[in-house]
């Protein structure tokens, strides 16, 4: 079975606003740098160039990857974000090493 993948695509031109959004950057198996949301309530903002308007608003889910840059351009049609909606996904903010303790089989 093939993973599911949903997709945001931005619904105007503009510039993108980021509001409450913190992520973390790695480099995945490809080296592609890669950056994923860790705040569970963060915005993209298109606005309007000139008037700072905002034009439309995007809740960003925790875990989605980021395809967009804070205070860039954005065209209507672009890939704002992706994620996938069936896995739970834990996220770190800080480098470590994991230890499982009290764990149950079954």
């Amino acid at each position: 079975m093939v993973a599911s993948q949903s997709t945001v695509i931005s619904k105007a031109d503009g510039v993108i606003n980021f509001e409450n959004i913190r992520t973390v950057r790695f480099m995945d198996d490809d080296e592609n740098d890669v950056e994923v949301v860790v705040s569970r309530s963060g915005v993209i903002n298109i606005v309007e160039k000139d008037s700072q308007r905002v034009i439309t608003r995007y809740d960003v889910t925790y875990g989605a990857v980021l395809k967009v840059h804070d205070k860039k351009k954005v065209s209507k049609g672009d890939l704002l974000y992706e994620w996938d909606p069936y896995n739970a996904v834990i996220i770190t903010e800080r480098a470590g090493r994991v230890r499982y303790k009290d764990l149950v089989l079954n």
